[in-house]
């Protein structure tokens, strides 16, 4: 990319977690809000492609003709997922509101895959089976959401195209774990691009990423995850970090020895 070009594209790389909307209270998140004319919303949830008024809602919410937005999808569905409004998605309307930007929903063209139920599963499997089909079980896991995340990806892509090729400027944030192989796609077709990232990928991130991108990922490192989802409380983006400094004190051995408690 030649210096003197300047990119019309920014992508905000940060922890997507219902719990914590750090990341949209920040100077980079607002200045890059503030300059864009298009904001284009991360939107993994398969069932929005059946609801054909929603993105219209969202325009409407950046406008100021509504104060907020109502999921038809709401309920059963979301219960059905352990799905509700946290926190990011409270700042997340709060920051679209009355902000007069053109508002565009991702279009995820595969099933929605909650990464929290699969939390579930783990904790299942190692009290049920035991750590070494609990490391089998993540590993599939972790394909499955690394899958879903490219063919994802490769949507927007398109989806960033389209808007680009009508001279908008355009911002949008995307979880850490996509950022390797969105860099790569945009790289691909020349895209100019601006990165910006909240803190370091996580060790959930990294796990996914780098099966994105072709790269085999340790059993070390899933046993330091389920260290991680065993001691977890809050769920935060500081706490997950936490938990992989205090699980990285300990080796594979000590590891495999404190996850062998829970198997009954």
């Amino acid at each position: 990319m030649s210096g003197s070009v300047v990119p019309s594209l920014i992508i905000y790389f940060i922890p997507h977690l219902e719990s914590y909307p750090k990341p949209l209270r920040s100077e980079e998140f607002r200045t890059s809000l503030l300059a864009c004319d298009v904001f284009l919303v991360e939107m993994a949830e398969q069932w929005v492609l059946e609801e054909p008024d929603l993105e219209l809602q969202y325009n409407r919410l950046s406008a100021g003709e509504i104060d907020h937005i109502e999921r038809k999808a709401q309920g059963e569905i979301e219960q059905l997922l352990g799905l509700s409004e946290g926190d990011f998605t409270k700042e997340l309307h709060a920051a679209i509101r009355l902000s007069k930007k053109k508002v565009v929903l991702e279009k995820s063209p595969v099933p929605y895959l909650d990464a929290g139920r699969f939390d579930k599963e783990l904790l299942d499997a190692l009290e049920l089976k035991g750590v070494e089909e609990t490391i089998v079980l993540c590993k599939h896991q972790r394909q499955r959401l690394a899958t879903s995340m490219v063919q994802r990806d490769c949507a927007l892509v398109e989806l960033i195209d389209d808007q680009l090729r009508s001279g908008a400027k355009l911002f949008t944030f995307r979880g850490g774990a996509h950022e390797p192989w969105l860099r790569r796609l945009l790289g691909l077709r020349n895209v100019p691009v601006r990165c910006l990232r909240f803190g370091e990928p996580s060790l959930p991130e990294r796990l996914v990423s780098s099966l994105t991108i072709g790269e085999q990922i340790q059993d070390v490192d899933i046993l330091y995850y389920l260290y991680m989802i065993l001691n977890s409380r809050k769920g935060d983006y500081e706490e997950l970090m936490t938990l992989e400094k205090r699980a990285r004190v300990k080796n594979e051995a000590e590891l495999r020895s404190y996850l062998a408690k829970f198997h009954s």
